[in-house]
């Protein structure tokens, strides 16, 4: 009899995560998403996230690739089905959690991004740009910045991942990983473009700036959304024991937050 009640609950999240998993195949297959979206109501109730990792994986075991499944999760997300439990995570969370310090930063960031746009259609507008320029300096002084921002991402790769890793979430922290690759050369790129720019140079200049903006920003958006939606979440779920968040936070304080030091 002891066993029963957590046999029972074992078996309910196994179902849950197969109703999840048939939805998500439903939708990959073009099914209507306000008619699932009905069906997936009946979900808000009981889903947990630990059952949209388990989902993550069946989707995978058969065939889907990581980032496939990953687009379907945040689909699945944007029709407002974690409402509640997803984004608004963060307001749960005691101050001086790392997660609270993590997605701060991402705020931090998503200004830089939103400014980075602004600057680039400026400079398009201008039709020229010299070294000398405001608008050369506020480009500058927000990559100066976006380079800083490469310790958050080191930070997420080296400590906060593996451990979320280690406690069965893998799949969304190694897509994760790998768009912080795309966005460590993308920086890099963005450094070297402003340090060796050349007046006579700005038709080129501007077209490499705008390509590798467009594409940059949007991706990032998108990534922060992934891991304050999905991700994260799913950590809080599945990493239950406070000492190891706090470990997080130690080693975490030692790399530093964005280029700032104490």
């Amino acid at each position: 009899m002891a066993n029963a009640q957590p046999n029972r609950k074992t078996r309910q999240s196994e179902a849950s995560t197969r109703i999840l998993t048939t939805l998500l195949e439903r939708l990959s297959h073009g099914e209507n998403p306000r008619l699932l979206r009905k069906e997936a109501v009946k979900l808000v109730s009981s889903i947990a996230p630990g059952e949209i990792a388990a989902a993550e994986r069946n989707l995978i075991h058969e065939g889907y690739s990581t980032k496939r499944a990953r687009q379907l999760l945040r689909t699945f997300v944007v029709m407002g089905i974690l409402e509640g439990s997803g984004s608004g995570f963060r307001a749960k969370l005691r101050f001086g959690h790392i997660l609270r310090k993590v997605t701060a930063e991402h705020d931090m960031i998503r200004c830089f991004i939103v400014d980075l746009r602004t600057v680039v259609r400026d400079i398009e507008v201008a039709g020229s740009l010299t070294d000398v320029s405001s608008q050369y300096r506020r480009l500058s002084h927000i990559i100066e910045h976006l380079d800083a921002a490469v310790e958050h991402f080191q930070r997420e790769d080296e400590v906060i991942f593996p451990t979320i890793r280690r406690h069965g979430c893998s799949g969304l922290c190694r897509s994760a990983q790998c768009e912080h690759s795309y966005f460590k050369v993308a920086i890099d790129d963005l450094v070297r473009l402003v340090n060796t720019y050349d007046e006579e140079r700005y038709s080129e200049f501007i077209i490499r700036l705008k390509f590798i903006t467009l594409h940059f920003c949007r991706a990032v958006m998108d990534h922060f959304a992934q891991e304050e939606e999905i991700l994260f979440p799913i950590a809080i779920e599945i990493i239950t024991d406070p000492k190891v968040w706090l470990r997080m936070k130690a080693v975490c304080d030692e790399i530093g937050y964005c280029g700032v030091h104490v």
